[in-house]
């Protein structure tokens, strides 16, 4: 049973009246792969998820969710696979946590509370409101837990990013496999899994040199930058560790073609799908130890996000995939300034390192003076100094925001901690004459 798909259908059909919906779709879907189901409004996407779930019937083929026929067993098939669906639809007078309780006993309470409760904070949702009090985005947040709470087998997520702010959630990420570089073992690996080899890998290596040297100095430039680029250090191109945060990974495919003139000692078609198919397992093996996804069926395709430089892609992955840091400090300082130190630990915990500097904090803070809020700047400040004890610019934005409140004395001492901090700072002159403006003042009293 384990080796069956996750998804399988055959010359599956459904119409609505006149309207055809289906029409004899075929698709196989691994378990552990990442799936991407592209399309128009209309093209069946919704139909097809549907049918999968036995929530409607298709009039012709055969489908199978995890070796289950989901008409015979429906509910074994629900039971195992995680789904939001694109129209999503709550009791108004419920509440959010009453609404996974109700979702947990259909399941027969198989479901990771801690895992569930886990997910709501890093989605910054509070689960005790009536639904009908929620906005869109927090109703599909909702949504998103009940599809994971329960660790299933396969996730299905029709539109799972409707409604949400990007900057709020981990949501769909997309690359383009083939923007990967492999290297040269990896190279040969791949030729030697169709029956090629090392002497064709060296054999196509020289005649993409001799192609090149006679090609005009714009394709000339660009292979010699692609080339210098696949002999930097892999560390700088590495996929990224796992974020242990809500991931969906939707990977598609842009197959290219041989240069024109260009003899290459092999099928350039099958290279191309045995590479395709080498960086799609990469991204898998990634993505399959997720702990609150494995597979996302959303429609399959050819939409894609290139980039010529590999490591731009990973930036976009942890863009998305790590929401704004200062967005969810301030909601925070918002929602429940006391919250502030502990929401930050939080974020420290499974963040990337980089994300966090003292500029992150300072830019939040002066943000907050710039709206009048000054006691929310000071909290910020003070974090800052917190975090950050041995580095002069957090004292003297401290100092500054003291200074708005009329804190003088106070002001004066996060100066003089700035100025003996900052010996080599290139504002160390500003910090001075704030020093010596509020030392006058406090003279003059």
């Amino acid at each position: 049973m384990n080796d069956s798909p996750a998804i399988l259908t055959r010359s599956l059909t459904k119409s609505y009246g006149q309207v055809e919906a289906l029409c004899g779709l075929d698709l196989e879907v691994q378990r552990g792969e990442i799936f991407g189901f592209l399309g128009p409004n209309g093209a069946g996407k919704t139909t097809t998820i549907r049918c999968l779930l036995d929530l409607i019937r298709p009039d012709g083929g055969t489908a199978s969710v995890l070796g289950l026929d989901p008409q015979t067993d429906p509910v074994a098939v629900r039971s195992r696979v995680g789904y939001l669906p694109g129209e999503l639809n709550l009791e108004d007078n419920l509440t959010g946590r009453k609404i996974l309780r109700y979702f947990s006993a259909l399941r027969g309470h198989a479901v990771d509370w801690d895992g569930a409760h886990v997910l709501a904070e890093r989605l910054s949702l509070g689960l005790d409101q009536p639904v009908k009090n929620l906005s869109k985005g927090n109703k599909q947040k909702i949504g998103l837990v009940q599809a994971l709470m329960h660790k299933p087998e396969l996730l299905l997520l029709d539109e799972p990013t409707s409604g949400l702010d990007p900057e709020d959630i981990a949501g769909l990420v997309f690359i383009d496999p083939t923007d990967v570089f492999m290297t040269r073992e990896e190279e040969i690996a791949v030729m030697e899994s169709f029956g090629s080899g090392e002497a064709d890998y060296d054999a196509l290596q020289a005649t993409m040199r001799e192609f090149f040297q006679q090609a005009p100095p714009n394709i000339r430039t660009e292979s010699e930058a692609i080339t210098a680029f696949q002999q930097s250090s892999l560390a700088s191109r590495a996929i990224p560790s796992l974020p242990d945060v809500p991931l969906a990974v939707l990977l598609s495919v842009k197959v290219g073609t041989p240069p024109p003139g260009m003899s290459l000692p092999f099928d350039f078609d099958t290279w191309q799908e045995a590479a395709t198919d080498f960086r799609l397992a990469r991204y898998s093996d990634w993505v399959r130890a997720s702990p609150e996804a494995t597979l996302v069926v959303a429609t399959h395709a050819a939409h894609y996000m290139h980039r010529d430089d590999p490591a731009l892609v990973i930036e976009a992955v942890r863009r998305v995939t790590f929401p704004n840091v200062g967005r969810q400090l301030a909601r925070a300082l918002s929602e429940s300034p006391a919250t502030l130190a502990e929401t930050y630990r939080q974020l420290t915990s499974y963040y990337p390192a980089t994300s966090f500097t003292e500029d992150l904090l300072n830019t939040l803070g002066y943000q907050m003076l710039a709206e009048e809020r000054v006691q929310d700047a000071i909290a910020i400040f003070e974090l800052n100094v917190a975090e950050y004890p041995e580095v002069a610019n957090p004292y003297d934005s401290l100092g500054e925001a003291y200074e708005r409140m009329g804190r003088l004395e106070g002001a004066r001492r996060q100066y003089e901690r700035a100025v003996a901090l900052g010996a080599q700072h290139p504002s160390v002159a500003t910090f001075q004459e704030n020093l010596d403006r509020v030392t006058d003042q406090l003279d003059a009293q």
